[in-house]
């Protein structure tokens, strides 16, 4: 089962068109949805975002689960030192 974590309706519509489970990130709680996309856990993560995504996917990875990061676009419009605050406020 391949999941996406996308932003809107258009971005659902097209994963569903391409056979992806479409998780939109706004929603009120983000960790319940991947939980719910994602029941038997994640086994590979490729994350281009960082932050709230990130936190929630991590939580739910299975034991041998494989994370590649690439990015942290969630960080990228925060002054220079608050990224790294940020993650420790967690």
């Amino acid at each position: 089962n391949v999941v996406g974590v996308v932003g809107g309706a258009p971005q659902e519509a097209l994963l569903r068109e391409l056979g992806v489970t479409p998780v939109n990130y706004r929603v009120a709680d983000l960790g319940a949805a991947i939980g719910a996309a994602c029941p038997a856990g994640v086994d590979l993560f490729i994350d281009n975002v960082g932050g709230t995504v990130h936190d929630a996917v991590m939580e739910r990875l299975n034991v041998h689960a494989r994370a590649v990061l690439v990015g942290t676009i969630a960080d990228y419009t925060r002054p220079p030192g608050e990224q790294e605050q940020a993650r420790h406020d967690l």
